[in-house]
């Protein structure tokens, strides 16, 4: 494994996650976005020259805007529609998570006008919104998710995470949606 010490490292590592033809698409986008907020919090705290950053930004939309990296990124988009869907249960904490790693890597990794299509951003944009709309509808029932559990990386302006209405749920109730196994109720 890499030495994950400076911020070049995880970006090789994503861009070779995306090239990798021994993975499937899901796979490879999956591991891709999950090194965005560690890059983040690394560049942030250290010097790499705005064209090198630039370039992998290009690089990383190119990658993950065309095919077969295009299929990974819509199912990882999907799963994080689908955790929030179930939202009212045991979805909740997982939607909040895909969804500020989806906001990390369009805020500062994106290049969207590099994009294979236009119709790659159309159809992120329209899915960001049918995620956002759905964690709305399923917030006035979802367990809350308590601060503590919140990655001390999300900024404030990840509202999905402190939207449940419910804040006062008692810790039995939100247990037991926690909990709860959809079989359940079959």
């Amino acid at each position: 494994m890499p030495d994950f010490d400076h911020p070049r490292n995880y970006m090789h590592a994503i861009i070779e996650s995306l090239e990798s033809e021994d993975t499937e698409a899901n796979t490879r986008v999956g591991t891709a976005l999950s090194l965005v907020v560690p890059l983040s919090l690394h560049l942030s705290s250290s010097h790499v020259p705005t064209g090198e950053v630039d370039e992998f930004r290009t690089r990383l939309t190119r990658l993950i805007s065309g095919e077969p990296n295009f299929a990974g990124l819509y199912r990882y988009l999907g799963d994080c529609s689908d955790y929030a869907e179930l939202g009212r249960l045991n979805g909740y904490a997982r939607a909040c998570l895909m969804r500020s790693v989806l906001q990390v890597f369009d805020d500062e990794f994106a290049a969207w006008s590099q994009a294979e299509s236009a119709v790659v951003l159309e159809g992120f944009s329209e899915e960001i919104a049918d995620i956002d709309q759905t964690l709305r509808e399923v917030s006035d029932e979802a367990p809350p998710v308590r601060e503590e559990e919140i990655p001390n990386w999300v900024p404030d302006s990840h509202w999905w995470w402190r939207a449940p209405r419910q804040q006062d749920m008692s810790e039995g109730e939100r247990a037991s949606r926690l909990e709860y196994d959809h079989w359940d109720g079959v």
